[in-house]
C-alpha cells in the first residue's frame, strides 16, 4: 500500500505505465462497460440499488478489488445525478416510475413539450428559453432540444456546435442542450439520427464528468493523506486531482476525442455480426477521419484566439490521439470483440492522458505479440 502525503508521490516513477498496468486498464474498461449496460442504463435495476448492484458485481471480480472504490464512488455520483433528474422532473411534470428515462441506444426518451418543457428549462438554467423546445428525461441528465441556432445559455449552433453538456449545479441535475440541425445548416432533422448522435456525444461528456469527479475527489483525499491505495492507482488518481481545476489542452482534447469517438460505438452496434474484420477496420478509418475534421474545425473548445504554435500543437495532439485510438480499435477487432471494440477502446483510453495514448496502444500490441510468440519474447 502507498500513502500520498502533502501531495507528494512515492519515490520512483509510479506514473510510468507497465504491461501489468495496461492489462489492468483493459480489465477496468470491460468492467465499466458491463456495469453501465447491466446496472446504470439497463432499466432493470432501480437507481436506489445501483451501488448495491455495483458492489455485488465487484464481489465476483476479485481482480478489481483495488479499484472498487472508484467504481462505487462513480456509481454514487450517477445515482445522485439521477435523484436530481427525478426531483426536477416530478416538480414540473409529475410522478412517474422511479428511474424512468433512457439514454441513447437503449429506448425512447420520455419527452414533454410546451409549457412544461419551458419550465424545466427555466428552473435548470435560471432564464427563459428562446422559443419552443422539447425536454427529455434520461437516467443521469435532462435533455433539451431547441429549434433556435443559439441560446443565451449555451450558444448551441454557433460555430457548428450541435450541443453542449452541463455538469450538475447545486440541486439541479446534469443537462444537455441541443440545437436542431436546422438551426445552423438548413437540414431540419429534430430528434432524428443527427440528434441521436449529438445526444450520444454529450452523454459521453456527462459520464466522463461523473467518473472524473469521483477520481478527483479520491485523488484529493490521497494528497491529504486520508486514504491509502496501491502506488500505480494512487498516482493516476493524484494526477486527476492535480488537473481537477484546470482546463489543460490535454484534458479538453481528451474529453472531446472520447465523446466524438462514440459515433464509432454507434456504428459498431448497427453492423451485422457477419461483417468481416477488414471492413470494420476500413469503416474505423473513415470515422477517425471525420472525427479529425470535426476536432480541428472545433479548435475553439480551447480558446477564442490562439497562436499558430498552439494550433499546431493542438492538431498534433489530435492526430497522435486518433492514430493510437485507431490502432487500439484494430487490435480489438482482430481479437474478435466486434461490436464492443470501440467501447473497449474508449474505456481504456479514458484512463490515460492523450499524450500517453500512443504508448498505451504500442504496449497493447507488444503484449499481444509476446503472448503469440513466447519463444521470441524469452530471447529478448
Amino acid at each position: 500500500m502507498s500513502r500520498f502525503e502533502n501531495g507528494r508521490q512515492p519515490e520512483g516513477e509510479p506514473e510510468k505505465e507497465t504491461i501489468e498496468g495496461i492489462r489492468m486498464a483493459e480489465t477496468i474498461a470491460r468492467a465499466r462497460m458491463e456495469l453501465e449496460q447491466q446496472v446504470i442504463f439497463s432499466g432493470d435495476v432501480p437507481p436506489a440499488q445501483w451501488e448495491e448492484a455495483t458492489q455485488a458485481y465487484l464481489d465476483t471480480h476479485p481482480e478489481l478489488q483495488e479499484y472498487q472504490r472508484v467504481f462505487i464512488d462513480a456509481t454514487r455520483k450517477a445515482r445522485r445525478a439521477n435523484e436530481k433528474v427525478e426531483k426536477l422532473w416530478r416538480r414540473v411534470v409529475g410522478k412517474g416510475k422511479a428511474g424512468e428515462g433512457a439514454e441513447p441506444n437503449t429506448s425512447k426518451l420520455i419527452e414533454v413539450q410546451g409549457r412544461k418543457a419551458r419550465k424545466l428549462y427555466t428552473l435548470r438554467f435560471g432564464k427563459l428559453p428562446k422559443g419552443d423546445l422539447v425536454a427529455g428525461k434520461g437516467r443521469v441528465a435532462i435533455y433539451f432540444e431547441t429549434p433556435t441556432p443559439a441560446t443565451e445559455t449555451s450558444h448551441v449552433g454557433q460555430r457548428g456546435a450541435g450541443g453542449i453538456a452541463f455538469a450538475s449545479a447545486g440541486e439541479y441535475p446534469p443537462a444537455i442542450l441541443m440545437g436542431s440541425r436546422d438551426a445552423y445548416d438548413g437540414s431540419a432533422q429534430p430528434w432524428g439520427e443527427y440528434s441521436l448522435e449529438v445526444m450520444t456525444h454529450e452523454v459521453a461528456h456527462v459520464k466522463h464528468g461523473l467518473i472524473r469527479d469521483a477520481k478527483v475527489q479520491l485523488g484529493r483525499r490521497l494528497m491529504d493523506g486520508a486514504l491509502e491505495m496501491p502506488a500505480l492507482l494512487a498516482a493516476r488518481l493524484v494526477r486527476e486531482a492535480r488537473k481537477g481545476d484546470l482546463q489543460s489542452t490535454d484534458s479538453v482534447v481528451k474529453g472531446e476525442l472520447l465523446a466524438y469517438l462514440t459515433r464509432g460505438s454507434m456504428f459498431d452496434a448497427q453492423l451485422s455480426p457477419d461483417i468481416d474484420a477488414e471492413t470494420r477496420k476500413a469503416a474505423a478509418k473513415i470515422i477517425v477521419g471525420t472525427v479529425r475534421t470535426d476536432m480541428l474545425r472545433s479548435g475553439f473548445y480551447l480558446k477564442e484566439v490562439s497562436t499558430k504554435e498552439e494550433d499546431e500543437a493542438f492538431a498534433q495532439l489530435v492526430d497522435r490521439g486518433l492514430l493510437a485510438a485507431n490502432m487500439l480499435y484494430d487490435r480489438y477487432v482482430d481479437e474478435g470483440l466486434d461490436k464492443i471494440a470501440w467501447l473497449m477502446t474508449i474505456n481504456v483510453l479514458e484512463q490515460f492522458p492523450v499524450k500517453q495514448w500512443p504508448a498505451v496502444a504500442r504496449m497493447v500490441e507488444r503484449d499481444r505479440s509476446k503472448n503469440q510468440n513466447p519463444e521470441s519474447s524469452s530471447q529478448e
